[in-house]
């Protein structure tokens, strides 16, 4: 079979189905091909996007030892991913352990897994 993509009463591109995959048609694309973009990000932006929200002092680092291309790093904008990613670091509280050992805790583990086991059989009848 063919699949045709149209656009209005235009034949955009055909995809034919042999051997099982879908194979494009690429003498159907013929003109301008058009690209758009949403947004106009800046190559610092993007740089910090795909390192992962990177400081700017990070940035420059990479770009000293020329792992950014040699491009000029600009001050980053607001990001609000990078705001929204954080985190408050809280403390956990200190506890009084009655294990001696680590098998304690071991032994713990497993039998407190076999009784939530014995509990879901006995209730899913």
């Amino acid at each position: 079979g063919v699949l045709r993509v149209c656009r209005g009463a235009t034949i955009v591109m055909k995809i034919k189905l042999k051997n099982g995959l879908y194979i494009l048609q690429d003498n159907i694309m013929v003109g301008a091909i058009m690209v758009s973009s949403i947004l106009d990000i800046d190559e610092t932006h993007l740089w910090h996007m795909r390192l992962g929200h990177i400081s700017e002092c990070g940035m420059g680092e990479l770009n000293k030892k020329g792992f950014l291309g040699g491009q000029r790093i600009r001050k980053l904008d607001f990001c609000e991913h990078c705001i929204n990613g954080k985190q408050c670091r809280v403390k956990f509280s200190t506890e009084v352990h009655r294990m001696r050992g680590t098998l304690d805790y071991i032994y713990l583990d497993l039998w407190v897994r076999q009784v939530f086991l014995l509990m879901v059989e006995q209730n899913t009848c």
